[in-house]
């Protein structure tokens, strides 16, 4: 399991969770430099052993007192316990050898290594660089970037991007932006939400204030989603299908999309018993907007601005997401499918706004 996911399940069991935490993502970057790794580790995380070496060298004997640490140094009277804990939590993510072995040999600057008791270094040989590199790039960790090219080694993203760079016709710089906020988000998903619809709901609320780079950005999210399964969990799998399945009914077309609304109906019910889906954002706010009207109050009455505050109180959204959200655009595949959702959900309880979506809010009207 990956460490970021692994120390998120376990983090009530850690007892220095915030230093753990800041020392695993801070080594994130490390991982393919067995050199920068070993300076991290002697610059923050070994101020006991710099302490035992001073106290051995000197006769001192209020030397403990005097210690002074480092910037960002880790103290010395839990530098041990923190290094046992960060074991605890990249010992099965081999991302990390370099960083296991070095707390496993006990690795320092300063005094004698010691090989901790009950663990066994790991084999590091000239392939090791290529295996850490090929394990994050399947892990989907290698991100971000600052070259378009190295995102399009990847085949499914050199598929995406051919299918559609002519026909969008956008530079590299916002190509390179697409994928690394794709990839982000997607890191996120994976390590902080545990419901389909908590993701989806996630997914929905980007806003970069550029519509076609934030749909583009989903359409990604969409495909990882569906082709990713290295290393995790049955459970998982089927939360990321069923997101692909949401994204793709929303922003592919329905010929390109081979997810059936029955198999997203299985998958959810096998993974949530059954939970019912929860409106994103946008279908929030025209579901509320047609409940104000039919109760009389709507932009001839009300300011946009008043609205979008109610609708915020209700649904605690951001409110500019709100206000973007608010107007009906029928060439937007999305708005229409929005609708088609709220008319069904409004047909039991207010068959009148039922029927005013199936009359009125038709996109050849």
């Amino acid at each position: 399991m990956r460490a970021k996911r692994l120390l998120k399940k376990r983090k009530i069991n850690v007892d220095y969770y915030d230093v753990v935490k800041k020392t695993i993502l801070d080594l994130y970057p490390l991982r393919t430099d067995k050199s920068k790794t070993f300076k991290y580790f002697n610059r923050h995380l070994f101020a006991d052993q710099r302490l035992r070496s001073l106290t051995e060298n000197t006769n001192e004997d209020n030397l403990n007192e005097k210690f002074e640490l480092r910037k960002g140094e880790v103290n010395h009277t839990i530098a041990y316990q923190v290094r046992m804990e960060v074991l605890q939590y990249i010992m099965h993510d081999d991302s990390f050898i370099y960083a296991q072995n070095i707390i496993v040999l006990g690795e320092n600057n300063y005094t004698d290594n010691h090989i901790l008791s009950g663990y066994e270094p790991k084999t590091v040989s000239i392939e090791t660089i290529d295996l850490i590199t090929e394990l994050i790039r399947n892990y989907k960790e290698d991100y971000p970037k600052t070259n378009l090219c190295e995102y399009l080694t990847d085949d499914d993203n050199k598929k995406f991007y051919d299918e559609n760079s002519l026909i969008l016709r956008k530079d590299d710089i916002w190509w390179l932006k697409v994928f690394n906020i794709a990839y982000e988000v997607f890191d996120y998903l994976r390590v902080n939400t545990e419901t389909p619809s908590e993701a989806y709901s996630y997914v929905q609320e980007l806003d970069s204030g550029d519509e076609l780079l934030d749909s583009t950005v989903k359409e990604v999210i969409c495909y990882l989603a569906e082709k990713h399964h290295f290393e995790i969990t049955k459970k998982k799998s089927i939360m990321l299908n069923i997101l692909s399945g949401w994204l793709k009914n929303n922003y592919i077309k329905p010929a390109e999309t081979d997810v059936t609304t029955n198999n997203l109906e299985e998958d959810i019910t096998e993974y949530e018993g059954g939970q019912d889906f929860v409106f994103d954002c946008s279908q929030q706010t025209k579901g509320l907007l047609l409940l104000f009207d039919a109760l009389g109050v709507n932009e001839d009455n009300t300011k946009k601005s008043e609205l979008a505050k109610l609708i915020q109180l209700f649904t605690g959204k951001n409110l500019r997401n709100i206000q973007n959200r608010m107007k009906i655009d029928f060439d937007r595949p999305k708005d229409v499918s929005d609708l088609k959702l709220l008319s069904a959900a409004f047909r039991e309880t207010f068959p009148a706004i039922s029927k005013r979506i199936d009359n009125d809010f038709k996109p050849d009207k």
